[in-house]
């Protein structure tokens, strides 16, 4: 009986108020995480340029833990295929080389 005089009320049962910030706090979480990603995501092009752009008499730089991949050495011989800069929809970086000449791949070239 109490409980139909407190939906009556306009008020809402603990339970579903319990539920309601559950998933309040759950969405916001889940919104600052997508936007850390997109950040980082964006730092790590951000920094995939500047090491493309680094001097040629600069040593290069030591792999870092936090990376996808590791910095490695590019042989004299065969230069690798850079990988594309594009960033996917859940913001990770995009795993297709680059085409040749260019800084994305044959998919993210017009974006």
């Amino acid at each position: 009986m109490c409980l139909l005089i407190a939906l009556a009320g306009g008020q809402t049962p603990p339970a579903a108020d319990a539920k309601k910030q559950y998933l309040e706090r759950r969405a916001a979480i889940l919104r600052q995480m997508a936007e850390a990603k997109a950040k980082l995501a964006a730092l790590d092009v951000e920094l995939q340029l500047l090491e493309e752009s680094r001097p040629a008499d600069t040593p290069a730089p030591a792999p870092t833990a936090w990376r996808d991949e590791p910095a490695s050495a590019v042989s004299d011989t065969k230069k690798a295929s850079p990988r594309c800069l594009s960033v996917t929809r859940d913001g990770k970086r995009c795993t297709r080389p680059a085409e040749p000449g260019a800084k994305y791949c044959w998919q993210h070239r017009n974006h």
